[in-house]
């Protein structure tokens, strides 16, 4: 058997050992909460002393308040930092075909008054933004409007005072961009494809005035009679139940079927379905380039 005595001894020894290590964890627990305490109140006093900076500088800074009295003048408009345009090409082909000016080239086409306001809005925010910067400028280069401060008491007035302009300082949208993600999943989903391009402000006013290009081509009598397919003949004249839709005469009884402009296109009409109408030979050449916008057609 072991010797009882010494059994004893190690007892002691281990809660000795237990103790000790209990009182160095609460000892350097209290010194934790100590250091937590002076940190709070020392962040509570720099907070406090920048507040009284602060109340400092607004009630004797000339400079502050006509800032403040500046940022009523101007109204900027809301303009989006970025657009954002997604394409879920339906092959592989497509994804390695399509291009990302094409693709922004086209929904400027499809939206272009959308296009065209975001253009516009963001040139006058520069504009707006330009001269509103030159009067900032200016006040804050004007220095011997402040004449009621002792500086010597408040040293920081000016570098506080740079720092509380800039944060009331109106900060609006002048450089739009447009990014644009082209993806493709096989049918699988066992491989996917996606690419990103972003375009400045500039490469956006620069690929507008190629779609304006491409519209204003489309106004011409020659797009406009290049246009009307053979796929497109046959869906008007389907809607119009292969008849002429002025005097009823088919295809069956040996009439000749056109597909008419109603609007005609030397008179600005276009290829579209809303101004295309199904008319036999006789009708379509008595009715040449004849249009009555304030009467039947």
């Amino acid at each position: 058997m072991g010797n009882p005595s010494a059994a004893s001894k190690m007892n002691i020894w281990v809660i000795c050992i237990v103790v000790l290590c209990c009182v160095l964890v609460l000892l350097a627990l209290r010194w934790q909460w100590k250091r937590w305490k002076e940190e709070k109140r020392r962040k509570e006093r720099a907070r406090a002393e920048q507040k009284r900076r602060r109340e400092v500088i607004e009630q004797f800074s000339q400079k502050i308040h006509k800032v403040e009295a500046l940022n009523h003048q101007y109204e900027f408009l809301p303009v989006p930092e970025i657009v954002f345009i997604n394409r879920v090409c339906q092959s592989k082909a497509e994804y390695d075909r399509v291009e990302f000016r094409a693709l922004l080239r086209n929904a400027m086409i499809e939206r272009e008054e959308k296009y065209r306001a975001l253009i516009a809005d963001t040139e006058r925010n520069i504009q707006d933004n330009n001269r509103y910067l030159a009067e900032i400028k200016n006040i804050q280069e004007k220095s011997d409007e402040i004449d009621q401060i002792n500086y010597s008491t408040y040293p920081f007035f000016y570098e506080l005072e740079k720092e509380m302009i800039q944060s009331i300082q109106k900060k609006p949208t002048t450089a739009v961009s447009v990014q644009i993600q082209k993806s493709y999943i096989s049918p699988q989903g066992r491989n996917s494809y996606s690419n990103t391009e972003m375009f400045s402000f500039q490469e956006v006013v620069s690929c507008f005035q190629e779609a304006q290009t491409v519209l204003k081509n489309r106004q011409t009598r020659e797009y406009q009679r290049k246009i009307m397919t053979d796929s497109l003949r046959y869906d008007v004249m389907k809607r119009d139940g292969f008849r002429c839709v002025l005097c009823g005469a088919s295809a069956k009884e040996g009439a000749k079927l056109h597909v008419d402009h109603i609007i005609p296109v030397s008179r600005g009409g276009k290829t579209e379905m809303q101004n295309l109408r199904t008319l036999c030979e006789h009708c379509n050449f008595g009715k040449r380039d004849k249009y009555d916008p304030y009467g039947p057609n």
